[in-house]
């Protein structure tokens, strides 16, 4: 069963509770502000879990020019919880090297995959490709 889509500006959602995972998509350049929204609508939808995996795709936003303060700051906001797969779909380039900070940043706390596309992130998610 897959919920609606839970829209925002810069962030739309869908719940899929059969795969017990979360599909997000950046539409315009991420903020923090825009995270936090993201990580509040969550938290406040009964159809989520904090174990679910977690697919945030970038891939068809504006590149984003996060600081690394930031980052951190996206990386304590999460509401997921350590067991959850985080794969992030982005861009190469700024989009790319943004992912990959955050990923060193959540070594101790997230599960984080960097992905170029789609087919690639939900086969890591299922365990049959190594990222």
């Amino acid at each position: 069963m897959t919920s609606a889509p839970k829209d925002d500006p810069a962030i739309r959602y869908t719940i899929d509770i059969d795969r017990r995972m979360v599909i997000s998509k950046a539409t315009e350049a991420t903020t923090v502000a825009d995270m936090k929204g993201l990580f509040e609508r969550l938290r406040g939808d009964p159809d989520f879990d904090p174990s679910f995996d977690h697919v945030s795709d970038y891939a068809d936003a504006r590149p984003t020019h996060l600081t690394s303060d930031e980052l951190r700051q996206i990386v304590e906001l999460s509401v997921f919880s350590p067991t959850a797969k985080r794969a992030l779909i982005v861009q190469p380039g700024l989009q790319y090297g943004l992912a990959r900070m955050y990923q060193a940043m959540s070594e101790r706390s997230q599960t984080v995959g960097v992905f170029a596309t789609e087919d690639e992130a939900l086969e890591w998610m299922e365990g049959e490709a190594d990222e």
